[in-house]
């Protein structure tokens, strides 16, 4: 797998769950309170813990595995530890690893930011019909996205990845209902 289509799957991954996380609880806060201000500092908080949780434990996954990779290959080379994390092998890994810490981060806060955006213009009750419009559009363009990469039907893909969207609307829709009725 190349570099490249390793940041396009970061990159593709941290815009659809930004996406559905900030559209997620921006429901489920907006259900729960009329507070426009309390539904932006929710959404905010959440998204921003998703963007480093996620990218950490990315990068923390990645350098290990780095690091693992290095110790077979000094191994197999019979180098000091020292002299293979001066290899230029391993310092491109590294930088890639940090490099994709960054491209997965900015998906995420790019799917994040735009459903959260009409919390700002509008009431909390308003915002959430053209946060699912946003969101439908991000989700769906992002799934026609991977068509077109994979050679696949743009719209079939487009549309895959609109329902795990739906779903996640509907979770999110039938746990608030379940809460506010027991």
């Amino acid at each position: 797998m190349s570099f490249e289509s390793v940041k396009t799957r970061l990159l593709v991954g941290g815009v659809i769950d930004g996406c559905l996380t900030a559209t997620g609880i921006a429901f489920g806060a907006a259900f729960a309170t009329a507070d426009t201000r309390l539904v932006v500092i929710v959404i905010l908080s959440a998204a921003f813990s998703n963007v480093i949780a996620s990218t950490f434990a990315t990068v923390t996954g990645e350098l290990a595995e780095v690091a693992s990779w290095s110790r077979i290959l000094g191994r197999k080379m019979r180098l000091a530890r020292d002299k293979v994390s001066s290899l230029s092998v391993v310092k491109e890994f590294r930088r890639e690893a940090l490099t994709n810490w960054v491209v997965g981060g900015v998906g995420i806060v790019s799917g994040s930011t735009l459903p959260a955006l009409p919390f700002f213009f509008f009431h909390a009750r308003e915002a959430i019909g053209i946060t699912a419009v946003i969101s439908a559009a991000i989700l769906f363009g992002i799934g026609g996205f991977i068509g077109r990469l994979n050679e696949e039907n743009i719209i079939k893909s487009g549309l895959m990845v609109l329902a795990v969207g739906t779903v996640t609307a509907a979770i999110t829709y039938s746990i608030q209902f379940l809460v506010e009725h027991i």
